[in-house]
């Protein structure tokens, strides 16, 4: 049965793992630590080595879990403390006090950090972004872009970052190459750095990332993104208005999470929209209920990444129901609107090799939010047009939607007729295009003409 077209438009890369691969990757680099001679090893092998007994302990939690989803926020917060104790008891540290009180999205960092922990080398980043990949293409995605750093284990002040950050992005677009030969998905990289790090870090990461693009035609290909993730009550966005001012005169698309948690005041999204300028909000949630803001994002053309299963769990949608997410409230004020899965490795649980992520989202704003096929496939068309991709690939992209839309209707017999579908391809596309930015509107027009 023919898949429904998808779009991964905001998803982290140190977690879309499964199960088994973070376990090989623990039990692979704790052998390697393990190797250096006592005598030899650093305070960082040291520390490292206590660092993986935490990720063993989330890698066993998970295993006992299985593919049993989240029946509730609450359960999603019983997993997360439990957690964190017995990783500090593995560790020999002192049993953390007042996790009780701590937001949900504070405990799960706190969690999140364990993964990235045994996530450490090229090769490592490597496999991940391409098993992901695979298990995209396995979900009827054809598109996505994967937020990542690419200093998985690097220390702020480790004078080889710069060299640290090349391997392990040819890694991860060696990956994005193998997996487009093989499956036929399309990949393209996001640079995404931590607010909380301060606007110096930014502009060092930036750096980093166009001096790479200059060297390496593969970062040059698939690296076309600059992102901000991390504490939202960190730094002003003002303080990183040069670095997104150099991002975007290099050609990268923009996006940033703001507005993603309820303490965050709506004037932050104001100011990544017109001091910052981006293409995109990650989340946004803070906008859904302020009219002038989401005229602002309308106006503009801004797209907003929405990742409800992540909004629920994490409590950014507050009164805890899931059928209530903002996402139609952005829909209904004519905002562009696209769907990620954020972080599938911890929000939905897979024992084994299940691919579990961004068709369980489409699935639940179909199953709670009432949104038909055709509106979920209209979500990935409103991806590839704010996707930052080249014009060539977007409409290549554009008539791949089109056509697995088709094969998604015809094999699931849902009596419509598309047998003249260009014409009728054609006005959804000038329709949808009414509100994308001008650059765009070319290239999604140009796709009705294929």
């Amino acid at each position: 049965m023919s898949l429904l077209p998808k779009a991964d438009m905001h998803v982290h890369l140190n977690a879309v793992w499964t199960v088994d691969l973070l376990e090989r990757f623990l039990f692979e680099n704790r052998d390697a630590l393990e190797a250096i001679p006592e005598s030899e090893r650093s305070r960082e092998d040291w520390r490292a080595l206590s660092k993986l007994k935490a990720a063993a302990v989330l890698v066993e939690a998970l295993k006992l879990r299985g593919d049993e989803q989240w029946s509730g926020r609450p359960d999603f917060r019983a997993f997360l403390i439990d957690v964190i104790e017995k990783a500090a008891a593995a560790r020999g540290k002192e049993m953390p006090v007042g996790l009780n009180d701590m937001k949900t999205h504070e405990l799960f960092h706190q969690v999140y950090g364990m993964a990235v922990d045994a996530i450490r080398t090229p090769a490592n980043m490597e496999e991940l972004t391409f098993d992901y990949l695979r298990r995209a293409h396995e979900q009827g995605v054809v598109y996505t872009e994967i937020s990542t750093s690419a200093l998985n284990n690097v220390r702020a002040d480790d004078p080889d970052a710069a060299a640290a950050y090349e391997k392990n992005m040819d890694a991860i677009c060696r990956a994005i190459q193998r997996a487009n030969k093989k499956f036929g998905i399309e990949a393209r990289v996001i640079v995404t750095d931590k607010r909380h790090l301060g606007p110096r870090k930014a502009a060092e990461l930036l750096d980093m990332c166009l001096d790479h693009r200059r060297k390496s035609w593969l970062a040059k290909k698939y690296v076309t993104g600059w992102g901000m993730a991390g504490d939202e009550h960190q730094f002003s966005l003002g303080d990183f208005a040069e670095t997104f001012k150099k991002a975007k005169a290099s050609g990268l698309g923009t996006t940033v999470h703001v507005g993603e948690v309820p303490s965050t005041d709506v004037s932050e999204i104001k100011q990544a929209i017109e001091v910052l300028g981006v293409d995109r909000i990650g989340h946004g949630i803070k906008a859904a209920t302020d009219e002038a803001t989401l005229e602002l994002i309308r106006n503009n053309g801004v797209a907003v990444e929405q990742c409800p299963t992540s909004n629920y769990l994490l409590e950014e949608v507050i009164n805890g129901n899931p059928s209530e997410h903002p996402l139609n409230r952005f829909r209904k004020a004519g905002c562009d609107v696209v769907l990620g899965s954020d972080d599938p490795a911890l929000l939905f649980p897979s024992g084994q090799n299940t691919a579990h992520g961004i068709a369980d989202e489409y699935a639940h704003i179909g199953r709670n939010l009432g949104l038909s096929a055709r509106e979920r496939i209209a979500l990935t068309r409103n991806a590839i047009n704010h996707a930052f991709i080249d014009s060539r690939t977007r409409r290549k992209l554009l008539r791949k939607v089109h056509e697995q839309e088709l094969a998604y209707y015809r094999s699931n017999k849902m009596g419509r007729d598309f047998s003249h579908g260009s014409s009728r391809f054609s006005r959804r596309v000038a329709a949808h295009v009414a509100h994308i930015p001008t650059h765009r509107k070319k290239a999604a027009r140009a796709a009705c003409h294929m």
